[in-house]
């Protein structure tokens, strides 16, 4: 029994002192692999170029999301403005028919429904006449008083597809809704049938996800 004993004491020994030289020619070894391997004092020319081309290409990709962002936002602010004009005039109808004042509905037709906002978006430049719209700052609304159009000059032309390319802008119209019983071509108060005022586009358009091409600038000019 007490044979045994020893026997096992003396294999428990031999296992550690053999631990302990494999740890010690393990670390005899990586240390030589260290004063073998020469300093380095900075990045190759290797591993430089392939850093920037991360860099360039992470880059690329936040500036493309950015403008895509700004793109979102104009085209939010842009409807929200259509959407309180709609408001604006289905309220002044409204308000005139609560008054019986049919007969002022006519009024609304072509009229400016920047006039139904209490308070006018900073971006409005007002009425114009005959104005030019390549010289009109991008990102403005206007009223044309010669053809009666509410016109919103667009900033981002690549994201925005319209017959108007050059430059690229949204028109509307305020028109009444109505039934023409006596098919003259306009509203008569008490005769023909009201059913509601709308800004209604003039061209269609439509915001992309992705930029027109040089090309296609071309084919609407």
């Amino acid at each position: 029994m007490v044979a045994r004993e020893g026997f096992g004491t003396e294999l428990r020994l031999h296992r550690r002192r053999t631990s302990l030289r494999n740890s010690a020619r393990f670390a005899s070894w990586l240390i030589l692999q260290i004063r073998s391997r020469p300093a380095r004092r900075g990045f190759t020319l290797l591993e430089l170029l392939i850093v920037i081309c991360i860099i360039a290409v992470l880059v690329a990709f936040a500036l493309q999301r950015l403008l895509g962002l700004r793109v979102e936002a104009e085209r939010v602010v842009m409807e929200d403005v259509l959407g309180a004009l709609r408001a604006g005039v289905a309220l002044q109808a409204v308000s005139l028919i609560v008054q019986n004042r049919d007969g002022a509905l006519a009024r609304l037709h072509e009229s400016n429904p920047m006039d139904s906002l209490a308070q006018v978006p900073s971006n409005y430049l007002g009425e114009l006449d005959a104005a030019d719209a390549a010289r009109v700052p991008a990102g403005r609304w206007y009223f044309d008083r010669a053809e009666l159009l509410l016109v919103y000059r667009v900033r981002y032309a690549e994201y925005f597809e319209t017959e108007f390319a050059n430059p690229p802008r949204a028109r509307f119209r305020v028109e009444l809704a109505y039934r023409d019983r006596n098919s003259n071509g306009r509203f008569d108060p008490g005769v023909d049938g009201f059913y509601g005022v709308r800004v209604r586009a003039v061209e269609p358009y439509r915001w992309r996800n992705d930029p027109l091409q040089a090309a296609d600038f071309e084919k609407k000019r």
